[in-house]
């Protein structure tokens, strides 16, 4: 079976805001058999909020192709592979919102891309982790840079190529030491 793992970089959190970088990897058996990460010229400027949290400038995406292109480009990849059944996103509710979001405002999707797939949050796995005491509780603090430092996978974070990457390290540490329904 083929999971893919994939995170965002985008313009902001508001409605409407762009994709700048799109990571994904495509795992079959624990085995990563491919990877896509591409970046975007959004429609938008990037909001400076976002951009100290990801380093990435307008200026640096000036000459990257359209987030059209981009994510054209991420539905083949997925619908090539084949037998894509389940996708990984940390905090996945906003990956996939604004990801189907931009794939219907370009144009390239009426209906929900992610409906055929089986959406797993590794957010969910973090939380229950915190809850049942296999990570420390820092208040409300579940975001992955905190749970990957707990487990201690340093990495470079808010790129979203190194952000998946610790993704799946966090997912495959706590897959079998908390159990999500």
């Amino acid at each position: 079976m083929l999971q893919v793992f994939l995170d965002t970089e985008t313009t902001g959190i508001e409605t409407g805001a762009c994709v700048i970088e799109l990571a994904a990897i495509m795992v079959e058996d624990n085995e990563i058999i491919d990877t896509f990460h591409r970046y975007a010229k959004p429609y938008r400027p990037i909001n400076p909020a976002a951009q100290a949290a990801h380093g990435i400038t307008d200026e640096f995406l000036s000459d990257k192709p359209e987030e059209k292109e981009m994510l054209k480009d991420f539905i083949e990849w997925v619908e090539g592979a084949g037998e894509v059944r389940e996708i990984f996103a940390y905090n996945a509710q906003f990956d996939i919102r604004i990801i189907n979001d931009r794939i219907k405002m370009d144009y390239l999707r009426e209906n929900n891309f992610f409906d055929k797939y089986k959406i797993i949050d590794v957010a969910k796995y973090a939380k229950l982790a915190i809850k049942n005491g296999v990570i420390p509780k820092n208040g409300r603090k579940w975001n992955q840079e905190y749970v990957a430092s707990c487990l201690d996978i340093t990495y470079n974070a808010h790129s979203a190529i190194e952000d998946v990457k610790a993704m799946m390290k966090i997912y495959d540490k706590l897959r079998y030491r908390v159990e999500v329904k």
